[in-house]
C-alpha cells in the first residue's frame, strides 16, 4: 500500500483543482470534466504558444477548444500563434 492510501484503499490525496478528470458515463462514452481552480488563480493569465506551419485546417478548432476549456475553468488566457513561412492561409 502506498503512503497516500488509507487502510480501505482510498487515496488521502486531495483532488487536484483545475485538472481534467476523465471517466465514462453509463453507456461507456468518455466524459471529460474541468474542475475550476481556486480564487488564488484569478489574477493569472496563462500564455499558450501554438506553433503553426501549414495547418490551416486545424488552427481555428485548436484555438476554439482552448478558449472553451479555459473559459469553463474560469481562467484567463492569451494565445500566441507562431507562423514561420506557411504557404497555406494558416
Amino acid at each position: 500500500m502506498s503512503p497516500a492510501s488509507s487502510t480501505d484503499g482510498s487515496s488521502n490525496e486531495p483532488d487536484v483543482a483545475g485538472s481534467d478528470t476523465a471517466g465514462s458515463d453509463t453507456d461507456g462514452a468518455l466524459v471529460n470534466e474541468v474542475t475550476p481552480l481556486p480564487e488564488a488563480t484569478a489574477g493569472f493569465t496563462y500564455s499558450v504558444i501554438i506553433p503553426v506551419f501549414n495547418s490551416e485546417d486545424l488552427v481555428a478548432s485548436v484555438i476554439e477548444g482552448l478558449l472553451r476549456t479555459f473559459d469553463e475553468a474560469g481562467l484567463n488566457l492569451e494565445v500566441v500563434c507562431v507562423n514561420d513561412g506557411s504557404v497555406d492561409r494558416s
